[in-house]
């Protein structure tokens, strides 16, 4: 499913370049189409083993990578682009219908900068590349002070009422520059 690299259409994000990894060719081409509409120099790829052999001839700035993948799902190609030192730099945003904390933790512990879970719209997917590639920080976990917490709510409904626990993850390090003022 490898396309040539589709030229960016206005020049605001020209300079950047993503690969989309998706083994679903109806959802590769759809990221690829917007994402060239917004100005992303993109390639696709249709597996985690042809997306790392694309990225180790050309590393591209940023991937977008499928978690649920044959051969080679996103945390293993996650794993391995930051094992390799000519891919390690990449920034990699995982896209998955599985969105359980622990898969995020997992994502985050591999080395992804952000996990978006599907279905998502697009505004907040080119936000996201945004944030992530603006970050210029190293992928979560990457640096051993980086402190990864994940904050459980818990909220009773009424007495004798089931309980509901929901979690919200975030880094520790992003927001210590707000306590160290």
């Amino acid at each position: 499913m490898d396309t040539p690299a589709l030229q960016a259409r206005s020049g605001d994000h020209a300079h950047i370049s993503l690969l989309v990894v998706d083994d679903d060719p109806f959802i590769a081409r759809l990221l690829e189409i917007e994402l060239v509409a917004a100005g992303y120099d993109v390639r696709t790829a249709g597996n985690g083993k042809q997306a790392l052999e694309l990225a180790t001839e050309r590393c591209p700035d940023l991937v977008l990578a499928d978690v649920m993948m044959p051969n080679m799902d996103g945390f293993e190609l996650t794993r391995r682009l930051r094992l390799d030192e000519r891919t390690a730099g990449a920034k990699v945003i995982l896209l998955t219908a599985r969105g359980l904390s622990a898969d995020r933790l997992e994502g985050f512990a591999v080395g992804a900068n952000e996990y978006v879970i599907k279905p998502f719209d697009t505004p907040e997917l080119l936000a996201r590349i945004s944030e992530v590639k603006l970050s210029g920080g190293a992928p979560l976990g990457a640096d051993q002070d980086e402190v990864l917490l994940d904050i459980a709510q818990v909220i009773t409904l009424s007495p004798g009422a089931d309980v509901v626990v929901y979690s919200i993850p975030f880094a520790l390090g992003s927001y210590q520059a707000m306590f160290n003022r």
